[in-house]
């Protein structure tokens, strides 16, 4: 099964005066990078998120974003720093002292200085908090699996056109063989008579050189070894595995075998088709890089 390593997946819950919401973003690379990035560094949640993804991704480039906002219900908690109002206090007293003030100090001046009150928001446990994140990031993951699947369902019908299309031009190649060495005959015979005129052809050079120009050509081996390429490349194609790394590694020594090709063929035709598979792997190639 083809799976794109491009992906985008959202997840978002509202539980008990807390609201989670998880974004997973992914694009091809060749290994399994996950980055989390949340409101709290949180060393325990942060392995969470990338245990569970790791359960499903094997290949890609992974961000994740996670958003908690916490309720009004969550009383947040108030701490007022008596030193600090005692310390504010016994400096306005002696103000007064030596300025002669007679203005009584209230509790609301006290309070209304720097620092005196601060709030704090409700902390929890990090096991505590994967509970209630757990839902969203599972709503997260398989969205995240859809999208990379879908996009790998449209990854594979044009993978399958272009390989086809490789094997056809590999069927006119295989088709042209004999023909370069019947055409080679021809031209090698009218060129010998050109040259030797009404002599006496020596048939037996005649052939010793057309079996030496059929063994230096001779493209079977190759040919056999591409077409058994191609069905290893479908049959990958299949499997429920990650084959990403495979395919590029298939794609590879189709290119070699159509390099030797194209370098023992001396003939116009076949050396065409050679450029044209070459160029839809290529494009095959560019593709791959994006399967998980």
């Amino acid at each position: 099964m083809v799976i794109s390593m491009t992906g985008y997946g959202r997840g978002e819950l509202e539980k008990d005066g807390l609201h989670f919401r998880v974004e997973i973003r992914s694009v091809n690379s060749r290994y399994c990078e996950i980055y989390v990035r949340l409101p709290n560094h949180n060393v325990f949640l942060e392995e969470k998120v990338k245990e569970r993804i790791k359960q499903f991704i094997s290949r890609g480039k992974v961000d994740v974003y996670i958003d908690i906002e916490i309720g009004e219900n969550f009383q947040k908690k108030i701490n007022i720093d008596r030193g600090i109002i005692k310390a504010y206090y016994n400096a306005i007293e002696d103000l007064k002292k030596e300025f002669g003030f007679k203005e009584e100090t209230s509790l609301s001046l006290l309070l209304s200085f720097p620092d005196v009150v601060t709030s704090k928001e409700p902390v929890f446990e990090g096991k505590e908090l994967w509970e209630f994140l757990y839902p969203a990031v599972e709503q997260a993951i398989g969205d995240l699996i859809y999208t990379r699947k879908r996009e790998g369902t449209e990854l594979a019908k044009d993978i399958s056109r272009r390989i086809n299309h490789i094997s056809e031009i590999m069927d006119k190649i295989n088709e042209r063989v004999p023909l370069v060495v019947k055409n080679y005959r021809e031209k090698l015979k009218e060129r010998v008579i050109e040259i030797l005129g009404k002599q006496e052809v020596d048939q037996e050079r005649l052939e010793m050189e057309i079996v030496i120009f059929a063994d230096k050509s001779d493209i079977n081996e190759e040919i056999v070894r591409i077409f058994s390429h191609i069905h290893q490349f479908r049959e990958t194609m299949e499997s429920d595995k990650p084959i990403g790394r495979k395919l590029d590694f298939i794609l590879q020594e189709i290119n070699r075998e159509i390099n030797t090709i194209g370098a023992k063929s001396n003939d116009i035709l076949i050396s065409k088709h050679v450029v044209e598979v070459k160029s839809e792997l290529e494009k095959l190639r560019e593709q791959v890089q994006n399967i998980e």
